[in-house]
């Protein structure tokens, strides 16, 4: 009678079937993590400058309309508002960055928001009137990407002219 000796270890066969399985979750662990580190560059590259323009011209709309609604804005001119008690302007100022131009709101007490970072080319402003009512505010915005960032962004990204209107609700005014 033939006793079977007990085996101690692993088969050859069980060592290929671990050194499979251990790869193949290896390289799908790096294709995902190599797809997140495309997402992580592409969400942190340049912002294109249609992009930029929307989001400033949107910035500006809601805070003219916060100002028209709490002190009612009086007049406009291309580059400067004037509102109950304050007034504001448009600045442009060569970059800290070294590329491009700045283009800063700033308020009379010299308070100042960065409105475009780099690209502003150029920013004009005209009031809406229906009669002798100012109803609104035009806003056009032109920018040029010219930081080094440009050069990684679709032709068509590089540069935008955008018109953007905004309009005040009215406000209504107790009669006598």
């Amino acid at each position: 009678m033939n006793k079977l000796k007990k085996r101690c270890g692993v088969t050859l066969i069980e060592t290929i079937a671990c050194v499979v399985i251990v790869s193949t979750m290896a390289v799908s662990l790096i294709g995902v993590m190599q797809g997140s580190v495309r997402i992580a560059t592409a969400s942190r590259s340049a912002v294109g400058a249609p992009a930029e323009a929307r989001q400033t011209l949107r910035l500006l709309a809601d805070r003219f309309r916060e100002l028209h609604e709490t002190e009612g804005i009086i007049a406009v001119s291309a580059q400067s508002l004037r509102g109950g008690a304050h007034s504001y302007k448009f600045d442009a100022r060569k970059s800290s960055s070294g590329n491009g131009t700045d283009l800063f709101l700033v308020d009379d007490s010299g308070t100042e928001t960065l409105c475009v970072s780099s690209s502003y080319s150029d920013f004009r402003m005209a009031p809406i009137f229906l009669g002798t009512t100012l109803i609104g505010i035009e806003l056009q915005l032109e920018l040029q990407k010219t930081s080094a960032d440009a050069a990684t962004l679709r032709p068509n990204d590089r540069q935008a002219m955008m018109v953007n209107q905004v309009c005040f609700p009215p406000l209504l005014k107790a009669g006598p």
